[in-house]
């Protein structure tokens, strides 16, 4: 989905192209936008085998003793070959101090052809100036209309999706030109016809639930038979761990309750009953915790 998800963004692939394939690169803009999209392309155009494509969340690797180690690993051998990349995503979360120490790396003298560096952030305020200039900068802009309804059509043809009229109007209008947001939302509109459900499946995307735990979720909803439910739930528990449907369930009941398009019905209780047992089965929440939990609704 990658080639897809880049659409209206050949100004920024133009740009790159004509780039030392060696030279650090920065992709900056919200969330969503495609900036790691474009950081893989990069990272496959510049030749590294995948084995040597690394991608690390700087609000996990954020002090300078893992900036230096991540320096040492790019100095040393791979069975994979000479070339290697490494992403710097979310590089804002960088201390000052780890910020200081990719300055010596990053000087031009100092820089290994076989080794590329991208960073990507949602903000360039934390960033040190001098640390800003090392980097040849991609301001990644959000997707126009038009743009927007190429995606959406592109994403229905490939993967067979089937939107309503009012869903493909909504999903546009709501994701605002987002990419990341028209992909996580497209798969959850799939046949749903009435406007209500659309809406609220829209209001959703600020929770940031997977569509397998939502899917599950609306099992729980529509239906009280264990056996439909059962077969649901293995399936989850095979791609997802018990705290992770968890917090989906628990985000997306809540969210239910306060949504704009809530209506009381017969399933609240139901509802309530799913959340409460969720909290009384937190510690531990193994997976025998979690079917109890919602077998006992």
């Amino acid at each position: 989905m990658k080639q897809t998800a880049l659409i209206g963004l050949n100004y920024i692939l133009q740009s790159i192209g004509r780039l030392e394939s060696h030279i650090p690169i920065m992709f900056e803009g919200e969330k969503g936008c495609g900036k790691s999209s474009l950081a893989f392309l990069r990272a496959e155009a510049f030749g590294a085998p995948t084995e040597n494509i690394s991608q690390i969340n700087c609000g996990y690797l954020r002090k300078i003793d893992d900036a230096r180690q991540l320096i040492d690993d790019l100095n040393r051998s791979s069975l994979f070959g000479e070339k290697k990349v490494l992403i710097l995503d979310e590089i804002h979360q960088l201390t000052k101090e780890a910020q200081s120490a990719w300055l010596i790396p990053l000087e031009p003298q100092n820089l290994n052809k076989n080794v590329l560096i991208i960073a990507c952030t949602t903000e360039v305020g934390g960033l040190l100036e001098t640390l800003l200039r090392r980097f040849v900068r991609f301001r990644v802009q959000l997707l126009s209309s038009s743009n927007s309804k190429i995606l959406v059509d592109k994403l229905c043809e490939e993967n067979g999706f089937k939107l309503s009229k009012i869903a493909k109007v909504l999903l546009l209008d709501k994701t605002f030109g987002n990419p990341g947001l028209i992909i996580s939302n497209i798969q959850k509109l799939n046949g749903i016809e009435e406007e209500v459900e659309i809406r609220y499946l829209l209001e959703l995307s600020s929770l940031e639930v997977d569509s397998d735990t939502l899917e599950f979720f609306k099992i729980l909803k529509a239906t009280s038979d264990w056996e439909t439910i059962r077969k649901s739930l293995i399936k989850l528990l095979k791609i997802k761990s018990p705290s992770e449907i968890k917090a989906g369930l628990m985000n997306l009941t809540a969210g239910w309750f306060t949504s704009d398009f809530y209506k009381p019905s017969e399933t609240d209780v139901k509802l309530l009953k799913l959340y409460h047992n969720l909290i009384i089965y937190n510690s531990p929440l193994e997976k025998a915790n979690l079917i109890v939990a919602i077998k006992s609704i």
